[in-house]
């Protein structure tokens, strides 16, 4: 079998150290070869290696972070069948520990890390994950008509004029339909409790063109 062939800028990635690395590149370009590579590289330094317990290795899909994880394995394993390393008691470690290492998606991480932490943030521990975009529907639909009866109820000028401006059916899907198109575009950003502190009007009509 040939010897993988890296691009300058592939083996750049691979092997500069001890500073922050943004690689883009296009689907198909070799980015997760390039980052188990990287990965490799950190557990194998003979001089200086790192632990993969160590490491947080995060990918967007489950498909690639098992295949990640089952290259690094595979590495190691070669690693280890070399005779300079027959006793490598780290590198038998790192078999071990790959197993249970941070390789994962960002949401499986991110998940787990509140997973872990919800004192922190006062959250209940006993928490679910919504997979189900039927139910997240049903959720929404639910939540809007929560709102608008509350409003309606203690008799918010302010709310009612927003029905009375936006929307002239009597069902108010109109004005629903606003609300969920600021709630989506709420969500996409980082800080979105900032946005709605920020908002006006006039932002408002430009969020929703």
């Amino acid at each position: 079998m040939s010897e993988v062939t890296y691009t300058p800028e592939q083996s750049q990635a691979i092997n500069d150290q001890d500073l922050d690395i943004l690689v883009s590149a296009s689907a198909g370009s070799g980015k997760t070869k390039v980052l188990v590579e990287r990965v490799l590289q950190k557990i194998l330094n003979q001089s200086n290696p790192t632990p993969v317990s160590k490491l947080l290795i995060v990918t967007f899909t489950e498909a690639a972070a098992s295949e990640m994880k089952e290259k690094i394995q595979t590495a190691i394993e070669k690693a280890i069948a070399a005779p300079e390393n027959q006793n490598n008691d780290f590198l038998n470690q790192q078999l071990v520990d790959v197993q249970t290492a941070n390789i994962s998606t960002l949401h499986a991480f991110c998940l787990d890390v509140i997973r872990r932490f919800y004192y922190v943030i006062d959250l209940d521990p006993t928490f679910s994950l919504l997979t189900d975009e039927t139910q997240a529907q049903l959720l929404r639909e639910q939540s809007l008509a929560n709102v608008f009866n509350r409003h309606f109820e203690e008799g918010d000028q302010e709310f009612i004029s927003f029905i009375e401006n936006f929307t002239g059916d009597r069902d108010f899907e109109t004005a629903k339909a606003i609300i969920l198109d600021l709630y989506y575009t709420a969500i996409a950003m980082p800080d979105y409790e900032s946005l709605f502190e920020q908002l006006d009007a006039s932002i408002l009509c430009r969020i929703l063109a």
